[in-house]
């Protein structure tokens, strides 16, 4: 069993040097990943899904500390991961350009909003999102923006 991980870090390794990835940076890289195998136990790295993959990064996104570079070091990670090693049939097609502004729904979208005339903003004020909720909040606006600006 041991030889069968021992591969996969070899393979690993390789992809990530085919990218450049430096060697101080591939401990980090395998760190990710392994972080990534550790959240989620119970489930193969081949049975995830576009939907999992974008979770995860949105919980990894919502954490104060991390920084953009950190983050797109993460990004690159888990996209040699699932488009060089476990390649599963959606990789390719997964928008892998993600950095924390990505995250940020009105950043994500460029949606500013006009609230007008408006005399009562109170309750829109103190709305706050949470970061597993942010992504579905990005979702909405970009699909519904036009419903959303014509009511603002």
């Amino acid at each position: 069993m041991d030889d069968i991980y021992s591969r996969f870090w070899s393979k690993y390794r390789l992809k990530t040097k085919a990218y450049g990835v430096s060697d101080a940076d591939h401990k980090y890289y395998i760190s990710c990943v392994k972080a990534l195998i550790a959240a989620c136990p119970d489930k193969r790295l081949i049975e995830f899904t576009p939907d999992d993959l974008y979770k995860y990064l949105a919980g990894i996104a919502g954490k104060l500390q991390f920084k953009d570079k950190q983050f797109l070091k993460l990004v690159d990670s888990v996209r040699i991961l699932f488009s060089e090693l476990v390649k599963p049939d959606w990789a390719d097609e997964f928008l892998w350009d993600l950095n924390l502004s990505s995250f940020n729904s009105t950043a994500a979208c460029g949606l500013t909003v006009d609230l007008g005339n408006a005399t009562d903003v109170s309750g829109i004020l103190n709305v706050r999102v949470s970061a597993s909720e942010k992504s579905a909040v990005r979702e909405a606006v970009l699909q519904h923006s036009v419903f959303l600006n014509a009511w603002l």
